[in-house]
């Protein structure tokens, strides 16, 4: 269930329907009860029926996404328009011939039966005239895609096992989600602490209101000035600095990739991996790498920069086969994926 924090309480209704969410708006706040914080930008072009992983986003933040969500359409009300925009003339003209060629067999049968009698059998046949127009909503079979092209120039190696992007991992951890308050793309400005038994991160202003006895090793992480020490813009606005770290690490990776090798027994590898997405979660910066065969998504490539638990910052990347064999009636119900090949550097 969602609630609208950002309208008055006169404005909005509680919504406990499954499937069913409220208005989206620009500025809106949704709050998730089960997951205890706000909806994010990209749950929220999820909720309008956005698919968010086939849009090529550039370095959008968290608000700019919750924005564009708020002022677009809720995309299946557009795609119904659409339809009954290209529909509408072929139904027309479909309907006039069925009427046509109903209209004529009734006058047929009048000229043999004669007199007022055939006239009235011709009305009742354009009464009686229906057409079906479920012919026209039959989707065509699906054009065949040739294999991906290589792109320019060809590959050049590389490993997210270099030092260059394993250097990263520690300054991803500070410009992750390290607190609730920062889920909605914000940065406190208050000092981080984290308990040293189950690396719980909280800011000084959410620690006071929160029950922290049980936590006894909370310890200080940084402050708020020694935060971001690498972005001298980020002492003048701290909350561009995730934007900012987001930017070179675009830079710092490249935006398709194909694995040196498939992987036995299964097709992985033969498809290119395209950046489609870069997402600021807890305590990591992720990276999503999409591979298509066909029309459909066959891999996901999922690479973590920031903490990896209590193992330290550090680069995790885990690679996902999403191609499947069997159609899709026969599986009722969604499993989650189980990860193909894990791979997880300490710095």
């Amino acid at each position: 269930m969602l609630l609208d924090l950002s309208q008055n309480v006169h404005m909005t209704d509680v919504i406990n329907r499954p499937g069913i969410t409220g208005c989206l708006t620009p500025g809106g706040q949704m709050f998730h009860i089960r997951r205890g914080r706000e909806v994010m930008g990209f749950e929220k072009l999820l909720l309008s029926g956005i698919p968010a992983d086939a849009l090529l986003l550039g370095g959008e933040s968290e608000v700019q996404l919750s924005d564009l969500a708020g002022n677009a359409m809720s995309m299946p009300v557009v795609s119904a328009c659409l339809l009954a925009a290209f529909c509408i003339q072929p139904y027309a003209r479909a309907k006039d011939a069925a009427e046509a060629a109903a209209e004529a067999e009734a006058g047929a049968e009048a000229e043999a039966e004669g007199g007022k009698r055939g006239k009235k059998a011709t009305k009742r046949a354009r009464k009686r005239v229906a057409f079906d127009a479920s012919v026209l909503l039959q989707s065509p079979p699906a054009p065949t895609l040739p294999p991906a092209a290589d792109p320019p120039g060809g590959f050049e190696a590389f490993s997210f096992a270099s030092a260059s992007c394993v250097a990263l991992a520690p300054q991803a951890e500070r410009c992750s989600v390290l607190c609730t308050c920062e889920s909605s793309g914000d940065v406190s400005k208050h000092a981080i602490s984290r308990c040293g038994c189950c690396m719980l991160t909280a800011c000084g202003m959410c620690a006071s209101r929160l029950q922290l006895d049980s936590h006894v090793a909370m310890r200080e992480l940084h402050s708020q000035p020694e935060r971001f020490e690498w972005d001298a813009a980020a002492a003048a606005d701290p909350a561009a600095a995730p934007e900012d770290f987001e930017k070179e690490l675009r830079r710092a990776v490249p935006d398709v990739l194909r694995l040196a090798a498939p992987l036995e027994g299964t097709q992985l590898g033969t498809e290119l991996l395209r950046l489609t997405r870069v997402e600021r979660e807890r305590d990591v910066m992720s990276l999503r790498y999409v591979a298509y065969r066909g029309a459909s998504e066959a891999a996901m490539l999922a690479v973590s920069f920031g903490r990896l638990e209590a193992r330290g910052p550090g680069v995790k990347a885990v690679l996902f086969d999403l191609s499947t064999g069997a159609p899709a009636s026969s599986k009722p119900k969604p499993k989650p994926q189980a990860p193909s090949l894990t791979l997880a550097l300490i710095r």
